[in-house]
């Protein structure tokens, strides 16, 4: 369980499945967004798919050695996000 900014997360409740307008709030509070663009909606239409898609990756990933896939792959993560453990993190290595 996650306390953010005004918003409490469960492993049981996905960041993929709030309203736009949620995910939006969520990554101006995380800093992934200029205060400017969180109301220019003709720019968000184009990104909003792309990180809920990402953040459904991340909720709903089930590691399953039968179908491993060998690739090289670059995780970010910044050390003040509170939603992802180091854990979390290196889980990808």
């Amino acid at each position: 369980m996650f306390q953010g900014k005004g918003r409490l997360i469960t492993k049981k409740e996905f960041i993929s499945d709030w309203t736009d307008e949620e995910l939006i709030k969520k990554i101006v509070e995380l800093g992934g967004l200029h205060n400017r663009l969180k109301n220019n909606w003709e720019f968000l239409d184009l990104f909003i798919p792309v990180i809920r898609n990402d953040y459904r990756i991340k909720e709903t990933y089930n590691h399953n050695i039968e179908n491993e896939v060998e690739t090289k792959i670059t995780v970010i993560s910044d050390k003040y996000d509170e939603s992802t453990s180091m854990q979390e993190i290196l889980g990808w290595k």
